[in-house]
């Protein structure tokens, strides 16, 4: 296996990781994520289908080369109300996510924010 970036949060080592999906539904069950044990970061992790990548080589390589800034995006949409991460897609309930965190807690991409532009 190739060797994997250190987590951007906390920059501790990450592993990939075989994760059991709770629901069962073969469109949508890939088992591997890549997994921070400091933080808890998890790149590419779904509650309900595991991991969304196949392979292990898959989840290094999207790991390896993904995006590392973006920034919070509101989604609108009915029943959104959701700041969106712009790398992941990853919808956060927090009221103020835009303000309140500096970093993606699902893939781990720093928040650009417009002072830093």
């Amino acid at each position: 296996m190739r060797e994997l970036r250190p987590c951007p949060i906390c920059g501790s080592t990450v592993v990939i990781q075989k994760i059991e999906p709770r629901l069962y539904r073969p469109t949508r069950n890939h088992p591997y994520s890549v997994v921070c044990y400091n933080c808890d970061l998890m790149f590419g992790y779904d509650v309900d289908y595991g991991g969304i990548f196949d392979t292990e080589e898959e989840a290094a390589e999207a790991w390896n080369r993904s995006e590392r800034n973006g920034e919070w995006l509101l989604d609108n949409r009915p029943g959104g109300g959701f700041w969106v991460c712009s790398c992941c897609k990853f919808p956060s309930e927090a009221f103020a996510a835009d303000k309140l965190y500096k970093f993606c807690p699902n893939c781990g991409a720093h928040m650009v924010t417009e002072e830093e532009i």
